[in-house]
């Protein structure tokens, strides 16, 4: 699995966390993309996938007036798409910075800046949640708000609450905060003056560094899982048994039994209500 929340949000629901093997971590590496970190052009990014014209965007906004003013600054800070109808990585590997505003706990888009070695700068964990209480920010990380809660859950708060206790405990799984060398900011001035103060340079060389030693780790994790696929082969030619359907796998990997599993079957009556599947916000 690509993404820690959406792993920890899967073993919340299931049974996993009471068995020794827990599903391995595979993050996106991206490394299809093709520039690096190359500033020579003065505008901030702001990557924010919030509505344009959002309050939170206007707020940035007018912000960023109020501390240019008081500081006689002349920051920018561009939605990409008021800088280029049409751009490739090395458009955006040209640019200080970049601010992003996030809707989901994990994109791919994400990714790819991180392994531009472009400097990020994200809201803190405390502030997201504020976001979170006051604008639903979040609102894409709850899968399935209305899917029953398991009966012995292994967290104290459910992924598929907005309250700021739930949200504080399962965004920290969030992948801007998984990250090294993330920037964060606790409001608009703390962010401004972090642009203007930071060593965007040596923040780039230390993410590219970080890359290095993620392409290795994901490699290895790759390698031991081809070793165990390998190790899994029969060694007489004969072909490897595979289990008949989904519920002998599952007791057969992790000693469960889903098809008995009481929480297991309120989750497929749900999704499954008068024999159709329920659309869920896919």
């Amino acid at each position: 699995m690509a993404r820690r929340y959406d792993l920890e949000y899967l073993k919340h629901f299931t049974k996993l966390h009471q068995t020794h093997q827990d599903p391995l971590l595979l993050p996106s590496y991206c490394n299809y993309v093709n520039a690096s970190y190359n500033p020579h052009r003065p505008e901030v990014l702001i990557g924010t996938y919030v509505l344009p014209k959002g309050p939170l965007y206007n707020e940035m906004i007018t912000a960023l007036r109020s501390w240019n003013d008081r500081t006689r600054s002349s920051l920018e800070l561009k939605k990409i798409g008021e800088l280029y109808k049409y751009y490739d990585y090395r458009d955006l590997a040209a640019h200080p910075a970049m601010v992003l505003l996030p809707y989901m706990t994990a994109t791919i888009s994400f990714c790819e800046f991180y392994r531009m070695n472009i400097p990020l700068f994200f809201p803190s964990l405390d502030l997201i949640v504020q976001w979170e209480i006051e604008h639903k920010l979040l609102s894409a990380r709850l899968y399935w708000p209305d899917v029953p809660e398991p009966e012995d859950p292994p967290n104290p708060f459910s992924p598929n609450k907005q309250d700021a206790e739930s949200a504080k405990y399962w965004l920290k799984h969030a992948q801007w905060l998984t990250y090294k060398h993330i920037i964060y900011f606790d409001d608009w001035d703390d962010l401004f003056l972090k642009l203007y103060t930071t060593d965007l340079v040596e923040a780039s060389a230390k993410m590219e560094q970080h890359n290095q030693e993620r392409a290795s780790s994901i490699t290895r994790s790759w390698e031991m899982i081809f070793d165990r696929v390998k190790a899994a082969m029969p060694t007489d030619g004969s072909e490897r048994a595979v289990p008949s359907n989904f519920d002998d796998a599952m007791h057969s990997l992790y000693g469960l039994k889903v098809g008995d599993d009481t929480d297991t079957q309120q989750c497929f009556q749900y999704l499954y209500e008068g024999g159709k599947l329920r659309d869920v916000g896919w």
